[in-house]
């Protein structure tokens, strides 16, 4: 048997460039290096990124159940 890793089995796609690495070697995870984890926290920090959300307020299934409540 071959005692060495499968490299197919240790590539990912990094969660910030997109470029393909090996997660064996990568101190970062999941992205590929400390730029791009630097980089995806300062896009939550500045609100680049956000959660999804409709509208404003609370949301209707929460409304909805307030109004059975009545």
């Amino acid at each position: 048997m071959n005692a060495m890793p499968n490299k197919t089995n240790s590539m990912l796609r990094c969660a910030g460039c997109g470029e393909l690495f090996d997660r064996t070697i990568s101190s970062s995870m999941p992205f590929c290096s400390e730029k791009c984890r630097g980089d995806d926290l300062d896009n939550w920090l500045t609100e680049s990124y956000g959660l999804p959300h409709e509208g404003e307020g609370v949301p209707d299934r929460v409304q909805e159940d307030d109004e059975e409540d009545e």
